[in-house]
C-alpha cells in the first residue's frame, strides 16, 4: 500500500458499491422491518384517536340516557308509582302477565237438532243447552248455571288452549232445561287454580262468585278474592213450549 499513489489510497478508502447480493437483501429486509414498525406505531396512534372519539360519543349517549331516566323519575310514572328505576320496571312487567281470555258459545239441542240461540230467543223446557268455550292458555275451566242467587257448577276440568265442547265419556253434554223457567245464566269460568270439590257435582264456586257475576259486561276479569278468574256468560230465557 505504501507504493500506492495518494489518490489511489483515497479511492480505496471510499465506500464500495459492489456489495454482494446477500448483503443487499439483508439491508433491504432491515429497512422493510423498520418501515413495518413505523406503520404499526402510526396505526396504533390512529386507533387511539378513533377510540377516543368513540368513547366521547358513547359518553354523550350515556349522559343523554341518564338525563332521560332522571326526567322520567322526577316527572313521570317512576316517581308517581314509587318504582325503583328500569330494573323495577322490568320486574313489574314480568309480575303482571296478560289476563287469560275465555269466551263461551251456546246453542240449543231441540228434538236432537242443533238450534242457534239468537239474542232474545226463547228456549223451551224440553231443550238442552250445548256449551263450548275457547281459551288461550292452560288452567281450569268450570261450566256453571246461575239463577241470580245460587251458582251450580256442573262441569269442572283441567283445560288447554283451544276450543272445547263440554263432553262426558266422549259424548257432547247437553244441559237439560226441564224444571227450569225464567232467566238462567250459563257461563264458563277460567281459573289458574282448581276450585274446591263439591259434595255433589264437580266443584264448588268460590265465595263471592255469585255476586261477582250478577251483572255484566262479559267476558271480564274478576277482582278481589277472585283475582285472576275470567268469566264469560250468556242468559237463556226459558218459556212455554
Amino acid at each position: 500500500m505504501s507504493d500506492m499513489d495518494p489518490l489511489d489510497r483515497m479511492l480505496a478508502d471510499l465506500p464500495r458499491h459492489d456489495a454482494s447480493d446477500a448483503l443487499v437483501q439483508r439491508v433491504l429486509a432491515r429497512v422493510e422491518a423498520e418501515q413495518h414498525e413505523e406503520r404499526l406505531c402510526e396505526d396504533a396512534s390512529v386507533a387511539r384517536r378513533r377510540r377516543g372519539g368513540l368513547i366521547a360519543r358513547w359518553g354523550s349517549l350515556a349522559a343523554g340516557l341518564l338525563l332521560a331516566l332522571g326526567a322520567w323519575w322526577t316527572t313521570g310514572d317512576g316517581a308517581a308509582n314509587g318504582a325503583q328505576g328500569p330494573a323495577a320496571m322490568a320486574i313489574k312487567g314480568a309480575a303482571h302477565p296478560p289476563d287469560a281470555d275465555i269466551t263461551l258459545g251456546l246453542s240449543l239441542l231441540r228434538n236432537d237438532v242443533p238450534v242457534a240461540l239468537e239474542p232474545g230467543a226463547m228456549a223451551r223446557p224440553t231443550d238442552k243447552v250445548l256449551l263450548r268455550y275457547t281459551t288461550d292458555r292452560e288452567g281450569f275451566a268450570y261450566l256453571f248455571r246461575s239463577d241470580g242467587s245460587e251458582v251450580e257448577v256442573f262441569v269442572g276440568t283441567a283445560t288447554l288452549p283451544g276450543t272445547h265442547h263440554v263432553t262426558v265419556n266422549g259424548q257432547i253434554l247437553g244441559y237439560g232445561l226441564d224444571g227450569l223457567d225464567g232467566e238462567q245464566r250459563f257461563g264458563v269460568a277460567w281459573s289458574p287454580e282448581p276450585w274446591a270439590p263439591a259434595d255433589t257435582g264437580s266443584a264448588r264456586a268460590p265465595e263471592g262468585f255469585a255476586a261477582a257475576i250478577s251483572s255484566g259486561p262479559f267476558p271480564r276479569v274478576l277482582h278481589g278474592s277472585l283475582q285472576g278468574v275470567v268469566v264469560d256468560s250468556r242468559p237463556v230465557q226459558i218459556g212455554a213450549p
